[in-house]
């Protein structure tokens, strides 16, 4: 896992978004999401957060600089699913445990973990909610669904994110822009009926 995920971590019990109420009331499924982000991306900070009806985690991201290294016309691609343990750090093939009883997994491809080695703490300052106990390259938040998430890959343009739910429960993504802004939503109502019901 590379440097780069220490940094652009960061956990808030509640950070005020007016403009993500617009997808509060769309419908939840559980089956695989895909799709596009800007070409050139680079990932800024992750957190979670309660909702009424649902546990959220948001992915920023922010364009990165001109850079040799980066293919400036390539999307960045991210696809989200339901997973299952054992689960590695993929750079080592170490072990990686996840808390959670029902485990979803992110992937960003054509995505890059910090703009700058040397961007400190201070641009993302901890703030109210931050879990100093974890270790930089995990959050617990503390939520109803929500148990833990973690990094499992940083290499060459591909970032990957183990979610662990206390719960299984349905989940759904969305995304908004200026600034680039990724969603995901985990239902934190008790239902009685299937998980995959409607």
């Amino acid at each position: 896992m590379g440097t780069g995920m220490d940094e652009v971590l960061e956990s808030r019990q509640s950070r005020p978004d007016p403009m993500a109420g617009r997808f509060d009331d769309q419908a939840f499924s559980s089956g695989p999401v895909s799709g596009t982000l800007e070409a050139a991306m680079v990932l800024d900070a992750v957190w979670a957060e309660a909702h009424q009806g649902f546990d959220r985690i948001v992915f920023t991201f922010q364009r990165l600089d001109s850079s040799p290294d980066v293919e400036d016309d390539l999307p960045a691609v991210y696809a989200v699913s339901a997973d299952a343990p054992p689960f590695t750090f993929r750079a080592s093939g170490e072990p990686l445990a996840v808390e959670g009883r029902a485990f979803l997994r992110v992937n960003f491809l054509e995505m890059y973990g910090h703009p700058s080695p040397d961007r400190a703490w201070s641009d993302h300052p901890p703030a109210a909610g931050t879990f100093p106990e974890c270790s930089p390259a995990e959050l617990r938040p503390g939520l109803e669904v929500i148990s833990q998430i973690c990094p499992s890959d940083d290499f060459e343009g591909y970032l990957e994110w183990i979610i662990g739910l206390t719960r299984g429960a349905r989940w759904r993504v969305s995304r908004l822009d200026a600034p680039v802004r990724l969603f995901v939503d985990v239902e934190n109502k008790v239902r009685l009926g299937p998980i995959g019901a409607a």
